[in-house]
């Protein structure tokens, strides 16, 4: 949905790749919410729980949030150089910590999280903004296999966190 932002600017087109947990949960809500974001897809990746919980979960909070027309897509199941380490003492085996009422009224798209980010980029009248609020597997992939459409991403902002003690 297109809105405006606080000066009546067009709002800034944004894809969300993200790990549903708790916090990610929360940033979709605040994304949709806010006018001065259109938020035009969501890509999810392993970190606070497994791929298939935190793909699950955006599909859940933007069912909740009446936004299933916003794409979802699964990005890497786990890191690229070491094995998976999730925070599910912290968020909950399912990455909310319990079950949510409702199952997801949809799948995730039927394309990987590269494929729709490229898909977005190659669409996209005017440069993209890329949020990364999980881990960077994602965003290594768009650096390293689509260097053609660099040139359509606006920013890559990132949630940086801890080292080695995150999630505490």
């Amino acid at each position: 949905m297109i809105g405006t932002d606080a000066t009546g600017g067009v709002a800034r087109k944004v894809l969300l790749d993200c790990d549903p947990g708790h916090d990610d949960a929360i940033a979709i809500m605040l994304a949709v919410a806010d006018p001065s974001i259109d938020l035009i897809a969501v890509t999810t990746v392993a970190g606070n729980v497994t791929l298939e919980h935190t793909t699950s979960n955006a599909l859940r909070v933007l069912d909740l949030i009446g936004r299933a027309d916003i794409p979802v897509a699964a990005g890497r199941a786990g890191p690229r150089e070491r094995e998976l380490s999730t925070a599910a003492v912290m968020h909950g085996e399912g990455g909310l910590a319990g079950p949510l009422p409702i199952a997801p009224s949809r799948g995730p798209a039927d394309c990987t999280a590269l494929e729709l980010i490229e898909q977005v980029l190659t669409e996209a009248d005017e440069p993209v903004t890329l949020v990364a609020t999980g881990p960077l597997t994602n965003m290594a992939d768009v650096v390293e296999s689509l260097p053609r459409l660099h040139h359509m991403i606006r920013e890559i902002v990132i949630m940086g966190g801890a080292v080695d003690l995150g999630n505490w």
